[in-house]
C-alpha cells in the first residue's frame, strides 16, 4: 500500500519550480507533461493550474510517511500494548494529519490560494470519492477513515481554506 498526495491550485502563479520544504514535507511542483500524462490530474487542471505532490525526506517517492507513523517509529512504540490496542497508532496518525494540514495551510499562504484540490490515493486506485470541506473537515474526514478501517480511502478533497493570512 503506497499513497500519493497531489494538489492542484487554480488561478495562482509561481515562477519557481524548485521544490519547497515545509517542515519535513517536500512540495514538488509538476511540469505540464507530468500533469497531462496523469489521468487523475488531467480531469481537474486548467491552463492556470499549479500542480504539486507532497512527499517527505524519508520517502521521497510517496506520501506514506506523511500519513502513517510506521517509518518514523518502531512497532513497539506505535503499539506499546500489543497489536490489539491501536490508541497510540491513532494518536500518531492524528499528529501526522495535523502536520499535513499545517503544510497545506502554509503552502496556500505562499501561493495566495484560498481553494485547493487535494487528491489522496493509493497508487493503484482510480476510484475516488469527492468531498467538499475546509482544512478542519479534511482532518476530521481522514481521521475518521483511519480510525474505522486503519487505511485512508482514495479521495479528492475540494478544500476551501478557513486559515488564510491574506
Amino acid at each position: 500500500m503506497s499513497y500519493r498526495i497531489i494538489g492542484i491550485a487554480n488561478n495562482v502563479s509561481r515562477n519557481d519550480s524548485a521544490p519547497l520544504w515545509i517542515n519535513d514535507c517536500c512540495v514538488q511542483f509538476l511540469n505540464s507533461k507530468e500533469v497531462t500524462s496523469n489521468s487523475l490530474l488531467y480531469n481537474f487542471v486548467n491552463s492556470e493550474s499549479i500542480c504539486f505532490t507532497l512527499t517527505s525526506k524519508c520517502q521521497p517517492s510517496c506520501a506514506d510517511d506523511l500519513l502513517y507513523p510506521f517509518d518514523r517509529y518502531d512497532h513497539d512504540i506505535i503499539f506499546p500494548n500489543g497489536d490489539e490496542d491501536s490508541s497510540k497508532f491513532l494518536e500518531m496518525c492524528k499528529e501526522q494529519l495535523q502536520v499535513l494540514v499545517y503544510v497545506i495551510q502554509h503552502l496556500c499562504d505562499i501561493l495566495s490560494a484560498k481553494k485547493i484540490l487535494l487528491l489522496v490515493s493509493e497508487y493503484d486506485s482510480d476510484d475516488l470519492d469527492r468531498y467538499a470541506c475546509d482544512e478542519h473537515g479534511l482532518l476530521a474526514q481522514m481521521f475518521e477513515q483511519v480510525s474505522s478501517t486503519g487505511i485512508y480511502k482514495s479521495a479528492v478533497y475540494d478544500l476551501t481554506l478557513k486559515h488564510n493570512k491574506q
